[in-house]
C-alpha cells in the first residue's frame, strides 16, 4: 500500500471541496440573573430587572437588596459589623456566632493600624521595611495558620479563619497604640 492508498483509506469523509458551516454560537448578552423580561428558561417565568438579587435570605444576612443604597449607609453598617465583631473579640461572653459571618474589613483594617503604627515608631529609614514586613507577616501567617487549621481537618471557611485571625490582631493594634 503506499502513500496515496493510505489517505484514501484513512479519509474521515470530509473533503476539500466540503462546504464549512460554522457552529452555533450561544447568545451571550444580557445580565447575570437573565434577560430583563425574557422568560426562564427552567421555570418558563417571566424574570424582572431585580429578580435575581431580590430574595427574602440574602448572603451576610442583608435583609433588602444593598444595590441601590447609599454608600454612607453601606459604610456605617459596615462600621458597625466591624465594632461588634471587635468586641466579640476583646469581651467573648456575647453572641457566639458574630465571627462565623465572615468579612475581611476588619482584619485590613486592623493589619494595617498595627503595620503602620509600628512603621511610626522604627527608626526613620527602616519604616517601610517595618511597615512592609508587619503586614506580609501578619498576611502569611494567616493564611499559614487557616492552611494548617484545614489540612488537620477543621470544618471552617478560609475565610472565616482568616477573619477571626484578623480580629484577633485588634488586642495588638490597640496595645502598640497605647506604648
Amino acid at each position: 500500500m503506499n502513500r496515496n492508498d493510505q489517505l484514501i483509506a484513512d479519509d474521515d469523509g470530509y473533503g476539500i471541496d466540503t462546504d464549512f458551516v460554522p457552529a452555533k454560537r450561544p447568545d451571550l448578552s444580557g445580565s447575570i440573573g437573565g434577560r430583563m423580561g425574557s422568560n426562564n428558561p427552567t421555570t418558563g417565568a417571566t424574570m424582572g430587572p431585580q429578580t435575581a438579587y431580590t430574595s427574602s435570605s440574602l448572603p451576610g444576612g442583608y435583609r433588602s437588596n444593598t444595590l441601590d443604597e447609599p454608600i454612607l449607609t453601606t459604610i456605617a453598617r459596615d462600621f458597625g459589623k466591624v465594632g461588634r465583631k471587635t468586641v466579640q473579640v476583646l469581651y467573648p461572653k456575647g453572641r457566639d456566632n458574630a465571627l462565623q459571618e465572615w468579612d475581611l474589613w476588619g482584619p485590613l483594617f486592623f493589619c494595617l493600624s498595627l503595620a503602620i503604627i509600628m512603621s511610626f515608631m522604627a527608626p526613620g529609614q527602616q519604616a517601610s521595611a517595618v511597615f512592609t514586613g508587619v503586614f506580609a507577616l501578619v498576611c502569611i501567617g494567616s493564611c499559614v495558620v487557616t492552611l494548617n487549621c484545614k489540612l488537620l481537618g477543621g470544618h471552617v471557611s478560609f475565610f472565616q479563619s482568616v477573619c477571626t485571625l484578623g480580629y484577633c490582631i485588634s488586642p495588638m493594634a490597640i496595645a502598640s497604640l497605647v506604648t
